[in-house]
C-alpha cells in the first residue's frame, strides 16, 4: 500500500472561486425566475386587478389573434372603471365564506350575496357580447366569412378538454360503465 501524499494541495485561485460563486448565483436566479413565473398568479393580479373573464367562448376563440387583441383592448377600456380590485373581489368571497360558516345558516342572505356577485358578472358578460357584435358588424363580408369558417371548424372540433386522446368524443362516451 502506498502512503497518503503528504504534500498540501494547491488552493484554488481566488478568481476561480469568485467565478464559480457568480455562476451558481446566476443559475439560482434563473431557476427562481422560472419557478416564480410558473407559480405566480399572473400579471393582472400583481397590478391589483382581477383578471378579465378567462372563459373564452367559441365566438371569441374563432377570432384571429389580431381581432382578439382589438376586442380585448376595447373591452378593457369599457370595463376598466367598473372592475373590482383584487381586495374587493376577495372581500366579496370572504363575505360568502362567512355566510356559509354562520350558524344558523341564512340561506336568503347567501342567495342575495350570490345574486349580487352574478349581477356584476352579468354586466361584464353583456359588455363582452355587445362588443363582439359591434366588432363583427365592422368586419367586411370576406372577414365575416373567414370568421364563420373558423367558428364552424372550432365547433366541429369541440372543446379540447372534453376530447379523448383518440379523438372519439368525451371521456367515457361509448364505453361500458361510463368511465
Amino acid at each position: 500500500m502506498s502512503a497518503p501524499d503528504p504534500s498540501p494541495r494547491a488552493r484554488t485561485a481566488l478568481w476561480v472561486r469568485i467565478l464559480l460563486f457568480l455562476s451558481l448565483a446566476f443559475n439560482l436566479l434563473v431557476i427562481g425566475l422560472i419557478v416564480g413565473a410558473v407559480t405566480s398568479s399572473g400579471p393582472m393580479e400583481r397590478f391589483g386587478r382581477v383578471p378579465a373573464d378567462a372563459n373564452r367562448t367559441p365566438y371569441v376563440a374563432a377570432l384571429d389573434a389580431e381581432d382578439r387583441r382589438g376586442l380585448s383592448r376595447q373591452l378593457r377600456r369599457e370595463l376598466r372603471k367598473d372592475r373590482p380590485t383584487v381586495t374587493e373581489w376577495r372581500g366579496s368571497f370572504a363575505t360568502a365564506l362567512d355566510l356559509l360558516r354562520a350558524t344558523p345558516f341564512d340561506a336568503e342572505a347567501f342567495d342575495r350575496h350570490m345574486r349580487t356577485q352574478l349581477d356584476r358578472q352579468a354586466v361584464r358578460v353583456e359588455a363582452g357580447r355587445s362588443a363582439l357584435v359591434a366588432y363583427v358588424a365592422e368586419m367586411s363580408e370576406a372577414e365575416r366569412a373567414a370568421y364563420a369558417t373558423r367558428l364552424e371548424a372550432l365547433i366541429e372540433r369541440g372543446p379540447y378538454r372534453l376530447k379523448r386522446k383518440d379523438g372519439k368524443g368525451r371521456k367515457g362516451e361509448g364505453r361500458e360503465g361510463g368511465n
